[in-house]
């Protein structure tokens, strides 16, 4: 992960509620870890190794953007690397008219 570059934790956005954690990857459980970045592990119903990793873009950089500025996305990864979710969770886009 040596192209990752870690962000300050006090930064908005970083950190993901419960409910969007749950609605967006369903696990039965979620580990917040602060380091190298923010981000949380996710756990299957008594599995003692986590099945996915989820982060906020902006927990790892400002220079995922789109014309109207920078965008934040919930990214999910599995064990085996493979993005499993990519959702959007803010950005300053003009909406479709």
């Amino acid at each position: 992960m040596g192209w990752l570059v870690r962000r300050e934790a006090t930064a908005p956005g970083v950190y993901l509620e419960p409910q969007r954690l749950l609605a967006a990857v369903g696990a039965a459980r979620f580990e917040r870890q602060d380091e190298p970045f923010v981000h949380y592990r996710a756990f299957d119903r008594d599995e003692a190794e986590a099945h996915q990793l989820v982060f906020a873009s902006l927990a790892v950089s400002d220079e995922v953007v789109g014309y109207g500025g920078p965008l934040n996305l919930l990214v999910a990864v599995d064990r085996r690397g493979v993005v499993r979710r990519v959702a959007l969770l803010s950005s300053k886009e003009t909406p479709p008219t």
